[in-house]
């Protein structure tokens, strides 16, 4: 085996986790939830403890981020909040709700996003949609010395995560623009008063 195939296979991860998900537990987790916002025009975003959930309509969960509150230990003092886990409901897997629920929750969270180790499969290519689109700064975080780069490609070293940045925009429904992205259902997000 090629380094490269296995820093390949070490740094991905298999498909959504359908098998490892106690949705049970999950379920009892969120079923009274605060909502937080309107993300789109059917979708919301809702909290419960370190569950941010995604409902459409007010009721239907969509899908849901668990997130805990970390430290590296080469950089003491910066926390940064982990995704643990992303969950999408197969029903909604061919929707853009995976990129509406990591756009919100990197905007709501107290701090910088970072996933780190194994993404699931597909999870590179969402990665670098999300920051084509310019739904978030996404970039690749050196866990020892605290530097940002660039992100060109899949992250295969130890040392580096991914840190998904708020671009402390806002959400609201464009109804100027002709050219809107089908797959982000017409909003747009706009800077927050407060960034003037």
């Amino acid at each position: 085996m090629k380094s490269t195939e296995f820093a390949t296979e070490a740094f991905s991860g298999p498909e959504f986790p359908d098998e490892k998900v106690d949705h049970k537990f999950v379920d009892s987790q969120i079923h009274d939830a605060t909502k937080l916002m309107d993300v789109s025009s059917s979708l919301s975003l809702w909290q419960k403890g370190e569950f941010f959930v995604l409902k459409k309509d007010q009721s239907v969960v969509v899908g849901y981020v668990k997130m805990s509150e970390i430290e590296f230990i080469t950089l003491p003092k910066q926390i940064f909040n982990h995704i643990d886990l992303v969950y999408i409901l197969p029903e909604f897997r061919k929707t853009p709700a995976i990129k509406w629920l990591i756009y919100a929750v990197k905007e709501k969270a107290k701090y910088p996003v970072v996933a780190d180790g194994a993404i699931f499969k597909g999870g590179q290519d969402l990665i670098l949609s999300m920051k084509k689109l310019g739904m978030s700064r996404i970039f690749a975080f050196n866990k020892i010395t605290g530097q940002k780069q660039e992100l060109s490609g899949l992250i295969n070293d130890p040392d580096y995560c991914y840190i998904f940045e708020s671009t402390r925009l806002g959400f609201g429904k464009n109804y100027f623009n002709e050219d809107q992205t089908p797959e982000l259902d017409g909003w747009v997000w706009y800077p927050l008063f407060e960034d003037f």
